[in-house]
C-alpha cells in the first residue's frame, strides 16, 4: 500500500524524530538495561504529550482521534520509535485506547482514556485464562500492585515467571 504523507504527517515524523535524537537516542535502551531498568518514564509520558497515543483517543477524553489519521499516524510514529530502538509501551497502549475508546463503555472511556493519552497510564494486555487454550500455565502470569498502579509479571506459555515487571511490554 503506498501512502503519501500529509504536510501533517510529516510535520509529526519530524517531530517525533527530533525528540527521540534529543531525548532517547539510540544507546537509550541500552543504559536503561544496563542500569536495569526497562522504560524512562519521563520520555514516555514527554512522547505522549506529543499525541503518540491521543491518535486514538477522542478529544473529549484529551485525545486528537477526530484530527488523525489513526494507524497511519501510528505508524509513522512506530517507525521512528524503531529508528532508536525506544523502549516504551506504544503498541499496547495505542491498541488498548483503540479499544475503548471504540468499545468501551461511556464510563470506562471517562476514567482509561485520559491517563493513556497523557501517558500517565500504561496498559499492557494479558491472557484472560490458563492452560494451552488461553496460552498460558496456571500461575504463569500474576498481578500484584508496583509503580502507581498494577504490574503483570510473568511468561505466557512457562511456568517460568520474569524477575522484572513486564507491564511495559
Amino acid at each position: 500500500m503506498d501512502v503519501t504523507a500529509t504536510d501533517d504527517q510529516l510535520m509529526l515524523r519530524d517531530m517525533t524524530r527530533r525528540f527521540l535524537e534529543e531525548r532517547s537516542p539510540i544507546g537509550a535502551v541500552r543504559r536503561l538495561a544496563d542500569g536495569g531498568e526497562r522504560i524512562d518514564l519521563g520520555a514516555w509520558r514527554e512522547g505522549a504529550e506529543l499525541g503518540w497515543i491521543a491518535l486514538f483517543v477522542p478529544e473529549a477524553h484529551g485525545g486528537i482521534a477526530e484530527m488523525s489519521e489513526g494507524v497511519v499516524d501510528a505508524a509513522i510514529v512506530a517507525e521512528e520509535l524503531g529508528r532508536v530502538v525506544f523502549s516504551g509501551p506504544f503498541l499496547s497502549s495505542c491498541v488498548v485506547a483503540d479499544a475503548v475508546s471504540r468499545a468501551g463503555t461511556a464510563e470506562q472511556q471517562a476514567s482509561i482514556l485520559p491517563g493513556l493519552a497523557s501517558g500517565q497510564t500504561i496498559a499492557a494486555w494479558c491472557l484472560g485464562g490458563t492452560g494451552a487454550a488461553a496460552g498460558a500455565e496456571p500461575g504463569a502470569i500474576t498481578a500484584g500492585r508496583g509503580y502507581d498502579g498494577y504490574i503483570l509479571d510473568g511468561l505466557a506459555g512457562s511456568s517460568r515467571t520474569l524477575k522484572s515487571p513486564t507491564c511495559c511490554w
